[in-house]
């Protein structure tokens, strides 16, 4: 459709006082319909940014802001990132040039050109070239003694964190053993890693479901902490850039050209083309510093979560269970990779009907998850089998060797519960990271995506047994395949496990 016919639309919703559902339902349309020009007429819709950055920065309604810039970073730019082809990079450095320079004459953009404007940056045309530039540009690091400080900017999620981040820092502090490693990120990633991790975590937010101006905040405050951390602590320091959101994929600089690094965890050359993250971050490090032994991603749990998981599963195990079995059924906010209630429920039940097995489920955040993990508990329950509801810090009482144990947990103490038991079950998500790093066997549900090298990028990493199911479709539009996909799921875990041993 033409972005005019688009734009009157818009129009007509901002008269009509519509609500946000209403405009991101359009603004959806608009970003859905730069993609099929840019796949498959080659065609790069400029005018249809235009419009998706209009309706994102506020020249209309508060609601017209809110769907705007989901559909934009929600839709376009997601797909954009996620693909993993050849050519999107190039398109995504397009795009983001043009959604930065638009937010330049705003009022609220003035502190994001001024600070822009100290890396010699004006323009949509200078911002384009340097994102060129830094992807292009060969990366090497001879000298190994003339960094104080490595700054990494955090992956924002805590599953990618898990899978590079962790990496990346004990790669470096091989490398560079007197240096100080710092992780730029939120401080709850402090929950998986803690005082033993070989790198300080400095705080940093990052508004993942913020308007169009949030998003580049978290930049500016990462500014501010270089800034602040050079001021009071001078040295030399070298800033790595994993494809971080901070940095929206390394379109915003932090320091000088030659005292960063841009980790490309979109590079699809021969070396990394089938790795996953785990694998691509120690190949690239190896490329830029030399040859050294890779590493599996790896977390530091608090040792006061750890021995309270210990103390309920060694509960647990006195009074009968046999196997302990952790499952996740949380997306992250992206419903894209859910297989839907009626799925999890029969997964469930599938899981504890072996005696002597109890389902540790992660209650999960937000009230739309913990509704989810609630109707898992009913159907168990209406099944007969033991189904109750306990924070984390509380054993249950009585005796209990199988059914379901819903528990109310952090991520620092959901990840020391599956440290204590027997196997993983869940969606692409960041328990099935942790559970990898832990040594657990894991077996990770990807749906939302049939791009082979998605699932390549992001299958976890660790020394234990690991098992990819892929679901293509969500079963609410396919209800008869519940019960095939679960089967599958159940006979193909079974099937390796008992390969274990188990």
């Amino acid at each position: 459709m033409p972005t005019a016919l688009y734009q009157r639309s818009w129009e007509s919703l901002s008269n009509d006082g519509a609500g946000e559902d209403r405009f991101f339902h359009l603004a959806r349309q608009i970003a859905l319909s730069f993609i099929d020009q840019c796949y498959y007429n080659d065609h790069y819709a400029r005018k249809h940014v235009d419009l998706l950055c209009d309706i994102a920065v506020g020249l209309g309604s508060e609601a017209a802001r809110a769907g705007g810039t989901a559909a934009l970073f929600g839709v376009l730019i997601e797909q954009l990132c996620d693909d993993y082809e050849d050519f999107q990079p190039e398109t995504y450095a397009r795009v983001m040039s043009q959604v930065i320079a638009r937010c330049f004459d705003l009022p609220e953009g003035s502190q994001l050109r001024q600070s822009l404007r100290r890396f010699r940056i004006e323009s949509e045309e200078d911002l384009h070239r340097r994102a060129l530039h830094i992807r292009k540009r060969p990366n090497h690091w001879p000298d190994r003694n003339a960094v104080d400080r490595v700054y990494i900017l955090s992956r924002v999620t805590i599953g990618a964190d898990v899978a590079i981040t962790s990496v990346l820092v004990q790669r470096l502090k091989r490398i560079f053993p007197r240096a100080e490693i710092v992780i730029l990120g939120a401080a709850k990633l402090g929950e998986i890693f803690t005082a033993d991790c070989p790198a300080r975590i400095r705080p940093l937010q990052y508004a993942r479901s913020g308007n169009l101006m949030e998003r580049f905040s978290s930049w500016q405050d990462a500014l501010a902490i270089l800034d602040e951390e050079n001021v009071f602590r001078p040295g030399p320091i070298l800033v790595i850039d994993p494809d971080s959101r901070i940095s929206q994929l390394g379109m915003l600089p932090l320091v000088s050209d030659d005292r960063y690094l841009f980790f490309d965890t979109h590079d699809t050359s021969a070396m990394y083309r089938k790795a996953s993250m785990a694998e691509l971050t120690n190949r690239w490090v190896d490329h830029v510093f030399g040859s050294g032994s890779p590493v599996y991603p790896a977390v530091w749990l608090p040792s006061k979560s750890v021995e309270a998981a210990q103390t309920l599963v060694g509960k647990l195990r006195y009074e009968g269970c046999k196997r302990l079995i952790v499952a996740n059924f949380g997306v992250g906010g992206n419903e894209r990779k859910r297989l839907g209630t009626e799925l999890e429920i029969q997964l469930a039940l599938s899981l504890i009907q072996v005696p002597g097995t109890i389902l540790l489920l992660d209650m999960g955040l937000g009230t739309e998850e913990q509704r989810y993990s609630r109707q898992i508990l009913c159907s168990a329950r209406a099944m007969g089998h033991v189904a109750i509801e306990v924070p984390f810090s509380r054993c249950p009482e009585g005796n209990i060797s199988s059914g379901v144990l819903c528990i109310k947990a952090t991520i620092g103490e959901i990840a020391s519960l599956i440290s204590q038991c027997d196997e993983f079950v869940g969606y692409d998500s960041a328990c099935q990271h942790i559970a990898a790093a832990l040594g657990i066997p894991t077996t990770t549900i990807f749906a939302g995506t049939s791009s082979p090298r998605f699932i390549r990028r992001w299958k976890a990493s660790g020394p234990a047994l690991l098992r990819i199911v892929h679901v293509s479709g969500h079963t609410s539009q396919l209800p008869d395949h519940v019960e095939s996909i679960v089967d599958r799921i159940v006979r193909d875990r079974s099937t390796h496990l008992e390969g274990q041993g188990f």
